[in-house]
């Protein structure tokens, strides 16, 4: 055994002296290390996790020894000199692939034996009789042998010790100092975030190489290797370079873990939430959504402080029978998103079932506070969605808050104060009066007629007197550090805006603690506990008697009305104050994740949460004011409670296959929903007095609830296949059961394909010098969009009639839906292909994406036949169409000046959607939408919810009747476009701005068809239009919707800012690390509306998606009536960072 020993031993030490000819040749060979003679085992087939560009090959294998915990025996006379350096982008490789990555071009070898892998020169065969089995002899410890470690490298046997490394992170060029920024070790609880200075430390790191990693979501990821000596502490500056194709950043959503995106075969958008908020002022996450993700559609509906916005990802999927809305998520953890909780700012909404009005709502994903987010994770359809099963077919979006990073590392507080004002900014149109033969007859009907001459036009613009210029305030206060094992956020903020009428204010209070633990570099232990108060009032708006109906028709001349203050058909807009709609919430969200990795080739992942919300809606309507048919005052109260827990497991193995190259990922897992919604309403109507308005002390006195809740389970499995950590091939399965589903449906399977191609890899692509990184992907797959609540339940209403026996009124139960037994999800299907690109040196970045989408069993209310079910207005919801959205998206990025003075970055997306209703199998030739006039349509052959309109005809007797209904355009914008602008001026100013695009759409205007019909427009008074023209604009809208739905493209300034960072010697002096102030403004103005004769084409009097108690989704119906358009917001920030 002795002489074994020194056998090997020999071997290196005669490399180390040089004299490794023949000698060599004969001691490896008997060995059994001649070429040849490798197997891979289980230290070749671990992961490498190590990335390295340009390092000498000693520094590399040391690395590698340390980054995957092989012991990896050489000596270093036998490799190249240090000037033959080696690249390897071997994250997710194993140890063979790197070695043989590594090791490309030498003369040396590598064979795995008793416990280590051993390098040694590549030699011929040798004779039979001097080949021994290497089994025959015992593990190498370097740790005895009798030449200098030096010569001999073994990393897991080096001597211990600790130093520090610090540095600082800024961006190429403009020097700007960049935040946050991970600064990890990979392979070690290491880690670090940068301060506001781009500043970092790590402290306890052991002696020896090490390679240190920076990350930052829109950056060239950078390593570099650095050697720590006990008790040094070592420089390490960065300087990161913009980059518009990361391939290599992780993301989390869609996938059974965190993964790179080189390996998914299917589009996901990324949104750094921070940088945007470190640029503008977006109040909800809707506004940190509009326009910053291509095929992502936010219809914003009204400029009202607090109301909702609808989001649709793709197209429209869904007719009414389910919901349209992607799939919410927060850290893991599901989140209530629906709308509701206020009983919407109309008077003539009832609080029990919507049939007519309109009205805003809030939206629970909107009490989430942007300035806590980190990063959006956007995937956009069930050929990335599989995974989430029965209710992802429109696609997830997962929030990411903002978290410390474990390291040794001071404190970092951010404090930001932003006050500013809110306007109407557009035109607030002029009511005219023209004074005529037949108003000059009657002075006391038009006393502001008399004395002038025939034709003479009076105007007024009543509006001024009603409006208010609102107010934005911000507060808010951050916290984040960490040390050796652990990380923690917290942070409290509070914002305030109020609208342009008295009664309209949004205020929200948050307060968000984030923890993360790492005792060792196996587990991962995160909590994150987030509380919201919310207080949100809405004003008197779109249909129905409102103070913009009072204020726009408005009639310059007229007498006051018969009971009326004033010369308004509508009453006194100013009385419409006294209105009350408010909703207050409570909101709670908390959420823990384990990561466990009990072996390198296993990992565990389990997140638990809960969504828990608690609202109050009020809403009073005061007596003997201007709200008939409730003028005796009415006041309704409900406390909706919307709790949303979920349950989400998944595991991990990776192994090395048999085969070249190849490496598989199997992965396993579950998930848990349960939701549920209650709610329980009073009313009182008739009020004696104003002095006692809460429901007890009404008259008339009523009160419901209502509830359900829904389950949900599924199971996934999946395997990624990857080749040479560039070809990955994934194939999935999700299984999914529901307690919405059919009695007759047991479960329902979702399988997925994709493919990732990183094809700029290969050796054949180096010659297009031009072409940094190219990843090709390919996607198909299928998910399922859940049924409404009840839909397999036959449900009944409470109703009063008499009693033909007594004559009494007595209560009765109503038939309203009969329950499907077959009912299921919709299934969508879709096909994706695309590609990433980057280009000229990463100056230019491409993303273009294709996809094909078709939703099948589409779900619809089906109104049933009367004699069948006893009753009508009574329907079902059954699975009866397909629907399908083909569109395309582009993405480019561009660097058109990059330099130490100034950095200009672009970013331009576009995006198409072609909608179409294909199968219909409702028992009439189409649906229609409306609301004065049914002119939409969903139809065989077209747009979901389409305008189809009527162009007045006369009827001979001097009125008009409606001509045939013809289809106009889509009611959903077709295309959409942003362009921003990053301009850097010497790192500390900076100039932003983004465009907004939305075309290929139309909108019906029926605000200015209302004016005219009073009388009070600009055409009806212009003496140059015909009288034919004037009698057609104020015929009934049913017969003349063609002359007033208009086409509604439009660019819009969304943002302007300009931010100043002040230089570091005059921050010193506050002990700052940075302070910054930057000049805001959203919803500047329009580039470019051509078309639309309204104010604003983003505009609905419904500015949600919900369904009618008679089964019409008033979601559908996109009309522009007595609406206020986005408010311009104006506001001045500070930012400073300690």
């Amino acid at each position: 055994m002795r002489n074994r020993q020194l056998t090997l031993v020999s071997l290196f030490a005669l490399a180390c002296m040089g004299r490794v000819a023949a000698q060599t040749v004969e001691y490896a060979q008997a060995l059994g290390l001649a070429s040849g003679a490798r197997t891979d085992g289980g230290l070749l087939s671990q992961r490498a996790e190590i990335v390295v560009h340009g390092v000498p090959l000693p520094d590399a294998l040391a690395l590698l020894s340390d980054q995957a915990r092989v012991p990896i025996a050489f000596s270093a006379s036998l490799l190249p000199d240090r000037s033959h350096r080696v690249d390897c982008p071997c994250q997710a490789a194993t140890v063979a692939d790197a070695l043989d990555r590594m090791l490309k071009g030498t003369n040396l070898d590598f064979k795995e034996m008793h416990g280590q892998v051993v390098i040694f020169p590549r030699l011929a065969s040798a004779p039979v009789g001097m080949q021994l089995a290497a089994t025959q002899w015992p593990a190498v410890d370097p740790g005895r042998l009798e030449i200098p470690l030096s010569e001999v490298y073994a990393a897991p046997y080096r001597a211990q010790g600790t130093g520090a490394i610090r540095g600082k992170v800024v961006e190429v060029g403009s020097q700007r100092p960049l935040s946050p920024v991970q600064v990890t070790v990979p392979g070690t609880p290491l880690a670090a975030v940068t301060d506001a200075g781009g500043r970092y430390v790590m402290t306890s790191v052991p002696a020896g190489p090490h390679t240190v990693r920076v990350r930052s979501i829109g950056f060239a990821s950078v390593e570099r290797t650095v050697s720590v000596t006990d008790g040094d502490t070592v420089q390490v500056d960065f300087a990161l370079s913009f980059r518009p194709i990361t391939l290599d950043e992780e993301v989390v959503t869609g996938t059974a873990g965190p993964v790179s995106k080189r390996t998914l075969g299917n589009a996901i958008t990324t949104i750094n939430a921070a940088d945007v908020m470190d640029k503008v002022v977006n109040y909800n996450v809707a506004e940190l959504l509009q326009a910053k993700a291509p095929g992502v559609t936010v219809l914003q509906g009204s400029g009202t402080p607090g109301a909702a916005s609808t989001i649709r990802v793709r197209g429209v999927t869904s007719l009414n029978g389910a919901s349209d809305e992607p799939v919410i998520y927060v850290d893991g953890v599901r989140i209530n998103s629906t709308f509701g909780g206020s009983f919407r700012n109309s008077y003539q909404q009832p609080a029990q079932g919507i049939t007519a009005g309109g009205g805003q709502t809030a939206s629970a994903l909107d009490a989430i506070n942007p300035d806590d987010i980190e990063s959006l994770e956007v995937i956009k359809g069930p050929a990335a969605s599989t995974l989430y099963g029965a209710d992802a077919a429109n696609g997830v979006i997962q929030i990411i808050t903002k978290r410390g990073r474990a390291g040794d590392q001071k404190m970092q507080w951010n404090t930001k104060v932003q006050l500013g004002g809110t306007s109407w900014g557009l035109d607030r149109r002029t009511s005219l009066t023209t004074c005529d033969a037949v108003r000059l007859a009657d002075p006391a009907t038009w006393p502001g007629c008399s004395g002038v001459t025939a034709g003479r036009m009076l105007s007024a613009r009543y509006l001024d007197d009603v409006l208010h210029t609102g107010d934005f305030q911000n507060a808010s206060l951050s916290l984040r550090g960490g040390g050796r094992g652990y990380s923690f956020y917290g942070a409290l903020d509070n914002d305030l805006e109020h609208g342009i009428f008295s009664n309209s204010r949004d205020g929200r209070t948050s307060t968000r603690a984030n923890l993360s633990l790492n005792p060792s570099d196996k587990i991962d232990f995160t909590v994150n506990l987030g509380y919201t108060r919310t207080k949100t009032a809405f004003p008197m708006t779109d249909n129905g008697p409102t103070v913009l109906e009072a204020a726009w028709t408005y009639q310059p001349g007229r007498a006051p009305q018969p009971g009326q203050p004033s010369s308004h058909p509508y009453g006194d807009p100013t009385l419409y104050e006294q209105y009350v709609n408010t909703l207050e919430g409570d909101r709670v969200t908390l959420g823990a994740t384990l990561s466990y990795r009990p072996l390198r080739w296993l990992r565990h992942r389990l997140t638990v949460g809960g969504d828990i919300g608690s609202l109050e809606a009020n809403r009073y309507v005061p007596p003997q004011g201007l709200f008939d048919p409730v003028s005796l005052g009415q006041r309704t109260v409900g406390t909706p409670r919307n709790n949303v827990y979920s349950l989400d497991y998944a595991g991990t193995i990776d192994h090395r296959l048999p085969f070249g190259g190849l490496q598989s990922a199997f992965s396993f897992g579950m998930q848990y929903t349960n939701k549920r919604y209650e709610n329980a309403i009073a009313q009182g109507t008739g009020f004696v007095t104003t002095a006692a308005t809460n429901v007890g002390s009404a008259t008339t006195r009523n009160s419901w609830d209502e509830f359900y809740q829904v389950k949900s389970l599924g199971f996934f499995a999946q395997e990624q296949i990857a080749w040479r950590d560039r070809l990955y091939v994934t194939g999935a399965v999700r299984e999914d059961n529901s307690s919405v589903f059919g009695s007759d449906i047991e479960r329902l399977f979702y399988p997925k394909v994709s493919a990732s191609y990183v094809i700029s890899d290969e050796a054949f692509m180096q010659r297009f010098r031009w072409l940094d990184n190219l990843k090709l992907r390919l996607a198909w797959g299928q998910a399922g969009n859940a049924p409404d609540p009840f839909a397999k339940d036959t449900t009944y209403g409470l109703v009063t009639t008499v009693d033909n026996t007594t004559g009494q009124v007595v209560s009765a139960l109503q038939l309203q839906t009969v329950g499907n037994p077959n009912v299921k999800p919709e299934r969508g299907s879709e096909v994706e292909a695309g590609f990433d690109a980057a280009l000229l040196g990463n100056r230019l970045g491409l993303e273009v994406t294709y996809y094909h989408k078709s939703t099948n069993d589409a779900l619809m209310r089906v109104p049933l036949i009367p004699s069948v079910v006893g009753g009508t207005g009574i329907t079902q919801i059954q699975n009866v169409g397909k629907i399908t959205n083909t569109g395309l998206e582009v993405s480019l990025l561009v660097t058109p000046v990059r330099a130490r003075w100034v950095n200009w970055d672009a970013r331009l997306s576009v995006s198409g959607n072609r909608n179409r209703l294909v199968h219909f199998g409702y028992p009439a030739p189409y649906i229609s939408y409306g609301l004065t006039t049914e002119n939409q349509r969903t139809a065989e052959g077209y747009p979901l919810a389409g305008y189809w309109v009527h162009d007045p005809v006369p009827d001979g007797s001097g009125g008009y009747t409606a001509g045939p209904a013809r289809f106009l355009g889509p009611s959903i914008p077709t295309r959409e476009g942003s362009l921003s602008n990053t301009i850097t001026i010497l790192g500390r100013l900076r100039l932003f701005t983004l465009l907004d695009y939305k075309g290929g759409y139309y909108l019906l205007n029926q605000t200015d068809w209302r004016r005219c019909l009073a009388g009070v427009c600009a055409e009806v008074n212009d003496p140059n239009v015909s009288a034919t023209r004037k009698a057609e604009l104020q015929a009934p809208l049913g017969t003349n919707d063609a002359l007033y739905t208009q086409r509604a493209d439009f660019i819009k300034v969304r943002d302007v800012s300009l931010t100043y960072t002040l230089p570091p010697e005059w921050t010193s002096r506050f002990r700052a690390d940075r302070v910054a102030v930057t000049l805001a403004a959203h919803n500047l103005g329009f580039l470019w509306k051509p078309w639309y004769g309204g104010l604003d084409p983003e505009v609905t009097f419904n500015g949600v998606n919900q369904t009618g108690g008679d089964g019409q989704a008033f979601g559908w119906v996109r009309t522009d009536y007595w609406t206020p358009p986005m408010l311009r917001r104006f506001t001045i920030s500070l930012d400073v960072s300690f």
